[in-house]
Order: structure tokens, then C-alpha cells, then sequence
């Protein structure tokens, strides 16, 4: 029988030999380590040989193979994060081993992004609150990464995981912060509203970043001698450092969960395939009984919305798997929406991609796609509304009616900008891009004096508190279907439709075919920016309907009910048409 290698491979560190030893040290400790409740077979007492390697440290990624004799090798990235390391380096490195073609070799994905690390992060968390009496429902979470500008993959882990522990609810709030890429460690303080803040280090490594750089930088005066966990008083506010989650024992169940799935998966391969073994980095395995990929924009605000329709559809008993895909209206930033060469730059790429097959559904805002449906495309799901209000994001804390003239609001919105103009038309209206988060920063770091942003991508982002205010109704109208999220599918997949139907909401469905009916005269009008918003009440649907000209020196309301959404959505047009008459589109 063929001998098996477990490689905890590590970023390791030259100059604090305590960290390569705690690394060591498990590598020692898997050879017989046995979860409740396992077999042999299914945990790493599997194995052969279960070794260490680092990058910083003996031995080394590049000589590790060389000195086992295993034919069949399992390697566990013991990171917290994808990224340059992980990705890159790993694999690079591990091919210059004179064995590199002689073994079987599977490089799984790293510690940080297996299932258990959200629990693991929670419980530390929690435990850290317990020890210093402190309520952890009513303080801040700040889960601080490394990150670094060479990968924009490395910051992802981190996200998801502070994603997934808001969905939880266990704290007022949590945000992530990154030793080497904004935001910074420096900015928890200013980030987070609740007195008391718990940090946790999601570093791997207990060596400096953990014990001197994160609670340096947070303004903490701590005695080298003293590890974490410590508690600091910063400018009157307390704030509970831990030490990094990579330190902790119970990371071991998820390391041989890790090697042992790899390892059962090989098993798996090698008995009902001829086909040579390759280097692969291990995705979620997909159940084949209600299997679906779902595809999705990479941002924060559209992950939390493809994580959420993913829980709904586990929940009836699916096995998703959510697929991050770029589009033009995320990778072209220096140029206004407007001026993209595309109809649908947020959702074109994706709806390809889906009529290709890749992909079973895909995720959307669905504001973001264009009125007239695409050919081949059906949507199987409109989820239940949330806030259809805007609010302002401020530098200075300031209202919109605090804001001084000439002060400039940020938005790329025809419709926000005409709607800004008839309130403040003293006000400078100037396009800015890029996600919800990325635009608060912006704002923060002094490019703009304000932002108006949707009120339901700060709050699915835990981001309420960057607000200033939240405007009126009756000041901004919102945009047709805002706050509303679908799901998408090919037309003529009936399982999909079929599944998804359970998490349909009709009542959002009907207003939100109002709102976009109303829009669809004007959705490339050239002199009208329209808004709208509509209600079920009992049978009838209640729509309020706006239109503005691009300056904002013309603003119209009307509201109209009716018993269906096109009804509602024709009689607000027929009340338009004497303004549609007295101001023609120019020619184009």
C-alpha cells in the first residue's frame, strides 16, 4: 500500500522561533490525533507522515517533498487567507522539489476559509467578552487580517468571515481591518460606534503583528513582556485585545478535517479513475441530489446578497456553491456609469455566463438590470424588499442641509443628482465609483464632502452608523426596484424555477413590475430621470411616480392605484403625457 504525507505548510518566521514551533508541534501532535466519533480512515492518524514546512523556517516548501517518502502528499496551507502566499508562492515553490513529479500531491484550501473558522472566531470572540465582563451584544467586533496590495485575493477570507459573524448577530457590530491595506488598524477606533471594542486578530502566526504591531497601532500602550489577551483603555473607551486565532488548539479538528477530506477524496479518484492526479486547489463539494452554482459580483455588498439567497436555498435543502465572476461595471472605474458601453454593466457579463451553462443562477440587485428582459433569461425569485430609502454619508458628520454651498455630494445616479439639485441646487454634484464600502472611504478620506448612497447596502453591510441621515421619501424618491434582490435563471430550466419559487415574495414582485413599467419609457431618456415607488395594499398596488429633468428644475409626483402592476404603471404614464408633450426629448 502506497505511503501518505500531511504537509502543514506555514508562512513561518525567522526571528520568532516560538512560531514555527507551535506549527511543529501540531504537525506532532495530528499523527494521532483522532476527532470523537472518527475512524482512522477519516482523520489524520491516516497518514504516514505528518511534517511541517514554512517559508521563513527549516525545512522549507522547496525541500519538503525531498525528505518524505510518501507517494501520495496532502498539504494544508496553515494561513488565514488565499492570496500571494497561498496561491502563488506555495505551489511555486513546492514544483522545485527534485520528487515534485513523483507523488500524487493535493494542496487544499487554507485553514481561514474552512466552514468551522467563523464558529472558532465567534467562540474566541466570546470568550474574550466572558473573561472581561463585558457584553458582547452591545460592543464592537474588529476582526483585523494582514491583507496586502500584491493580492487582492488575500483581504477576501477576511470579509467573508466578518460577513458571516454579522448574519450571526452575536455583536452590536463587526468590522474587518488589515495590518498592510486599508482600512487600517489605526481606524478602529473612528470605525466603530459601540463603546467597548473586542479585537481579534485573524493572523495565523503569534509573533509581533499579533502581540505588538495591532494593538500599537490601535493606540494602545502595552508592556512587551505581557501577551495578549489584554485590556486597554484608548482615549476612555475599552478595548479587548486577543491573540491570534492561528495559536488557538482547537485550529487542529479543522486542519484534519482539511487533510482528511483531501485525502478520502484521492481514495475516491484513484479507485474509479485512470486518469493521472493532479495539483488542484479543492473547492466546496457540491451534493449532486440539488446542485446548483450560483454566480455573483466579487463586491462585499454582492456577496453578502449571493450568501444570503445561498442560506435560503440550503435551507430547502440545496448545495450551492457561489462563484465570483467580474464585470465591466466593476473593472472599467475611471469612467461615469453613463458612459460604460453597456446597457447592463453589473449584470451583462454574469447573464452571459449563465446562458453558457456555467452557472445555474445568478444574483442580483435588481436595480441593476435593464428593463427589457434578456432573451433566454427568466427571473425565478424576487426576495422580500429591504429599505428603499437613500442616506447621506458625510465627511464632516454633516446633514444635507448642513452641508455648505459649493460642497460636493458624490454620486454617479442621474436620478440622485436631479433629485440633490431640486433640494440644494447650491450643491456640487460630482460622479464617484466603486462598491458601497470603497465609496465610504472615499468620503471619509476627504475626496468628497458628502455621498448619497442606498440605505439597504449600508445596512446589509453593517455600515449604518457611516450615515449622517437618512433622507426623506419626499425629497428622494427612490429608483424603480431599489432594495429589491432577485434571482435569475435560464428561461427553460424548470428545476430552478421550480426550487426557487418557495422564496419568491409576491407582494415585492408586483411593486417592484410597477416601479420598472413606469420606467420604461424613460430608462434612456436624455431629458427625464424618473423614481418611483410602489405598495401592495390588500388588492390594489399604490404607486407613486416621479419624474425630474436631469437639473432638477422640474420635478412632477403622481400617484395612481390599480389591481394589477402594468395597470398602476399605465395610468401614472397617461397622467405624464401632458409633460411628455410640453417637453420633448431632444433628437439624438
Amino acid at each position: 500500500m502506497r505511503r501518505t504525507a500531511l504537509i502543514l505548510a506555514a508562512h513561518g518566521s525567522r526571528h520568532e522561533p516560538t512560531v514555527n514551533a507551535l506549527v511543529c508541534e501540531w504537525a506532532a501532535l495530528l499523527c494521532s490525533f483522532r476527532p470523537a466519533g472518527t475512524q482512522a480512515t477519516t482523520c489524520c492518524a491516516a497518514f504516514d507522515e505528518v511534517v511541517a514546512a514554512f517559508h521563513q523556517g527549516t525545512p522549507t516548501f522547496a525541500q519538503v517533498l525531498d525528505d518524505l517518502s510518501a507517494e501520495r502528499v496532502v498539504v494544508v496551507p496553515v494561513m488565514s487567507s488565499e492570496g500571494y502566499y497561498c496561491n502563488e508562492f506555495l505551489p511555486a515553490e513546492l514544483a522545485k522539489n527534485r520528487r515534485y513529479a513523483e507523488v500524487e500531491l493535493t494542496i487544499t484550501k487554507p485553514v481561514g476559509l474552512h466552514p468551522d473558522m467563523v464558529g472558532l472566531v465567534e467562540t474566541r470572540a466570546l470568550e474574550l467578552a466572558d473573561e472581561f465582563a463585558v457584553r458582547a451584544g452591545t460592543s464592537s467586533l474588529a476582526v483585523v487580517g494582514h491583507g496586502t496590495k500584491r493580492n487582492p485575493q488575500s483581504r477576501v477570507a477576511t470579509e467573508r468571515l466578518v460577513d458571516a459573524l454579522r448574519l450571526r448577530g452575536q455583536f452590536a457590530e463587526v468590522h474587518a481591518f488589515f495590518l498592510d491595506e486599508p482600512p487600517g488598524v489605526e481606524e478602529i477606533r473612528l470605525r466603530m460606534s459601540c463603546r467597548e471594542i473586542l479585537v481579534v486578530p485573524f493572523l495565523i502566526s503569534g509573533g509581533p503583528h499579533a502581540t505588538r504591531d495591532i494593538p500599537v497601532r490601535f493606540g494602545a500602550a502595552v508592556d512587551p513582556e505581557q501577551g495578549p489577551p489584554f485590556a486597554v483603555d484608548v482615549m476612555g473607551r475599552p478595548i479587548l485585545c486577543d491573540t491570534a486565532i492561528g495559536t488557538d488548539a482547537r485550529m487542529l479538528k479543522i486542519i484534519s478535517s482539511l487533510a482528511s477530506e483531501a485525502l478520502s477524496t484521492e481514495l475516491h479518484d484513484a479507485n474509479h479513475s485512470c486518469a493521472p492526479p493532479k495539483l488542484t486547489t479543492r473547492s466546496i463539494p457540491r451534493r449532486d441530489h440539488v446542485a446548483m452554482v450560483l454566480g455573483t459580483r466579487g463586491s462585499r455588498l454582492a456577496r453578502w446578497q449571493a450568501q444570503h439567497v445561498a442560506r435560503l436555498l440550503h435551507g430547502l435543502g440545496a448545495a450551492v456553491e457561489i462563484l465570483e465572476l467580474s464585470t465591466l461595471g466593476d473593472r472599467v472605474l475611471d469612467r461615469a456609469i453613463r458612459d460604460l458601453p453597456s446597457d447592463a454593466p453589473f449584470t451583462g457579463d454574469i447573464e452571459e455566463v449563465l446562458l453558457s451553462g456555467e452557472i445555474d443562477l445568478a444574483v442580483h440587485s435588481l436595480k441593476d438590470l435593464p428593463v427589457a428582459k434578456t432573451p433566454g433569461l427568466a427571473i425565478a425569485a424576487v426576495l422580500p424588499r429591504g429599505s428603499v430609502t437613500e442616506s447621506l454619508v458625510s465627511h464632516d458628520g454633516l446633514t444635507l442641509s448642513q452641508l455648505q454651498p459649493g460642497a460636493t455630494v458624490g454620486t454617479s445616479s442621474p436620478r440622485r443628482v436631479a433629485q440633490l439639485l431640486a433640494v440644494r441646487p447650491d450643491l456640487v454634484a460630482l460622479p464617484i465609483r466603486g462598491a458601497v464600502d470603497d465609496r465610504v472611504r472615499q468620503v471619509r478620506g476627504g475626496a468628497f464632502d458628502a455621498a448619497i448612497l442606498a440605505t439597504a447596502g449600508l445596512e446589509r453591510l453593517s455600515m449604518l452608523d457611516a450615515a449622517a441621515e437618512e433622507l426623506s421619501l419626499d425629497a428622494f424618491l427612490p429608483a424603480p426596484a431599489q432594495g429589491a434582490m432577485v434571482v435569475q435563471c435560464r428561461s427553460d430550466d424548470t428545476r430552478m424555477i421550480d426550487f426557487c419559487r418557495a422564496v419568491d415574495d409576491s407582494a415585492t414582485r408586483s411593486a417592484v413590475t410597477a416601479e420598472l413599467e413606469f420606467l420604461r419609457p424613460f430608462e434612456h431618456s436624455e431629458t427625464f430621470v424618473a423614481a418611483a415607488l410602489a405598495k401592495c395594499e390588500g388588492a390594489r398596488i399604490t404607486l407613486r411616480a416621479r419624474l425630474l429633468s436631469l437639473d432638477g428644475r422640474f420635478r412632477r409626483d403622481v400617484v395612481v392605484s390599480g389591481v394589477h402592476p402594468i395597470e398602476a404603471a399605465q395610468a401614472a404614464l397617461a397622467r405624464f403625457d401632458e409633460i411628455i408633450e410640453t417637453h420633448p426629448e431632444p433628437q439624438r
